[in-house]
């Protein structure tokens, strides 16, 4: 796995054991959903004694702590593990859901994906098996499909459980901007909703499409095709990352910059390191040290930081001599590097260690 997958440098090897226990995801495939965003009324899950209770906002304890494991609510609903089995709560700290599953995910799109004796289905909010329950693996709905594995090849189903594209690949993502990746032997291409090719199983590497230009290798390089299968950006990159905010991330030469959507480079590849845009602005590692430059290339904090995030409600967590701590748009520390282990901020709170 190349280095510039892995996000920051920072060692928060504490912190990540804390989350692990409080936001343990069951492997039941891929999960791919993300926690939501705190709002008024949510609660947030705390250890106290070895076991898993809720606070609100203000730190008072709103559901005592007496669950092995819980998640963050979503969609309404929390997940809980009591013992070995994992069912869900609301937010009256109510059991809704018994615990029953042997493995189970969040809830999102009002539906979760559950395993009961190493097989897959979705249930409602109600509990019920809305879809089939014998699926060997699925990843989750994604644009109201959601990929499933029965036998050796890969289909998908709506979400009343109907088989709507059979299941005839060897391998198959969720869909992304109305298409998804699909192999055939060992070949890949993209389909529609109906299960008809939009671009021919043809090449032997390809991503999913993002901001409506999909990865492909040939040879070893990567460029990008557009949704006809055309080759818009030529494969001479070593490395290549999906586009974020029109820009996407490329190697060559053994150093990163950023291409725009006809192939240009907008940002010399000069960087030891570096990650995709967000909100603005991409982290970059100059002689061993994070900063940041803004889409034209101008370095707007000077890396200066053993680590670092992206920004998320205008600041960032940042890694100083194994302390980590807070910075604004500006570079400036709003938050002193005090803590061994940190997360960004998310409706004015962040989860600190």
């Amino acid at each position: 796995m190349d280095s510039m997958n892995i996000g920051t440098n920072i060692n928060i090897m504490g912190f990540i054991a804390l989350c692990l226990f409080l936001f343990i995801i069951v492997s039941c495939g891929k999960d791919q959903t993300d926690a939501q965003p705190l709002d008024n009324e949510e609660l947030l899950p705390v250890v106290l004694e070895g076991k898993v209770g809720f606070i609100k906002t203000s730190g008072d304890i709103e559901i005592l702590p007496k669950f092995d494991v819980a998640t963050q609510f979503s969609d309404g609903l929390a997940r809980i593990l009591l013992g070995t089995k994992y069912g869900f709560i609301d937010k009256n700290g109510e059991i809704v859901i018994e615990p029953t599953f042997d493995g189970a995910t969040d809830f999102s799109e009002g539906m979760a994906l559950v395993v009961l004796n190493g097989k897959r289905g979705y249930i409602d909010k109600t509990g019920k098996m809305v879809t089939r329950d014998d699926f060997n693996n699925t990843w989750g709905f994604a644009e109201g499909l959601a990929v499933v594995n029965i036998g050796s090849k890969y289909g998908y189903i709506d979400k009343s459980g109907d088989m709507v594209i059979e299941p005839i690949f060897d391998i198959a993502n969720n869909f992304s901007e109305g298409l998804a990746l699909v192999v055939v032997g060992n070949k890949r291409g993209f389909i529609d909703k109906k299960g008809e090719f939009v671009i021919e199983p043809s090449w032997r590497s390809a991503s999913s499409f993002s901001e409506g230009l999909a990865r492909v290798a040939v040879e070893g390089k990567h460029g990008f095709i557009n949704k006809r299968g055309q080759l818009v950006v030529e494969p001479v990159y070593d490395f290549a990352q999906d586009y974020k905010e029109g820009l996407a991330l490329v190697k060559i030469n053994g150093k990163y910059g950023f291409i725009d959507k006809d192939g240009n480079i907008k940002i010399d590849p000069e960087y030891q390191k570096a990650w995709n845009f967000s909100d603005g602005m991409a982290r970059v590692t100059v002689n061993n040290k994070v900063g940041y430059i803004d889409s034209a290339g101008e370095m707007i904090i000077k890396p200066r930081f053993d680590g670092a995030s992206d920004f998320s409600e205008n600041l960032a967590f940042v890694s100083i001599k194994n302390r980590i701590g807070y910075i604004n748009r500006k570079g400036q520390m709003v938050i002193e590097p005090r803590f061994d282990g940190a997360s960004n901020f998310k409706n004015g709170y962040a989860r600190v260690y």
